[in-house]
């Protein structure tokens, strides 16, 4: 269409403005919803990073403490064994 076609068939401008400024806001709160989305997974894959580190350092801690645990105990025993000559009583 050319510029007299569309002059003759939209005479009121001020619709035409309506309508732009719907379209305008409908595009910016769309982009802004795909940006929250795609921040929200960003962040939740930065989470899930943290957790999975702080859980394999439980986990390590956990062993750590049952290695010591076992360690002490073993020790112990050891120990007792020494005081009493090597006869274990029951």
């Amino acid at each position: 269409m050319k510029l007299p076609e569309l002059k003759s068939k939209f005479k009121n401008r001020y619709a035409i403005r309506i309508i732009a400024g719907v379209l305008v806001v409908t595009l910016v709160a769309t982009g802004s919803s795909v940006y929250s989305v795609n921040a929200a997974k960003a962040g939740s894959a930065a989470t899930e990073t943290v957790e999975e580190t702080e859980v394999s350092e439980e986990a390590e801690d956990t062993e750590d403490a049952e290695s010591s645990l076992k360690d002490l105990l073993q020790s112990k025993r050891e120990r007792d064994r020494k005081r009493r000559g090597g006869i274990c009583h029951r």
